[in-house]
């Protein structure tokens, strides 16, 4: 996972192995304007390249989220 401190609402972009034989890259962690935090697949051409079932969508999102809270909490201890 790469987090990103900078200004905007991609808060990280993640790569996540879905089986043995698939790793889905670029997937980013965005803020909504209403604070929902909410995972989008890689672009090409301004189109999404991948789309998910909503059940896949939201054990994916869990991942993230999970990951991205782990990696802040463990800057926040680490200084």
């Amino acid at each position: 996972m790469n987090r990103l401190d900078g200004p905007g609402n991609t808060l990280a972009v993640a790569c996540v192995q879905v089986t043995p034989e698939i790793r889905v890259n670029g997937l980013r962690l965005v803020r909504a304007g209403n604070g929902d935090l909410r995972v989008y697949s890689p672009n090409a051409g301004g189109l999404s390249v991948l789309s998910f079932a909503p059940a896949a969508v939201a054990e994916l999102k869990s991942i993230i989220i999970d990951a991205y809270r782990s990696e802040t909490a463990h800057d926040r201890s680490s200084h």
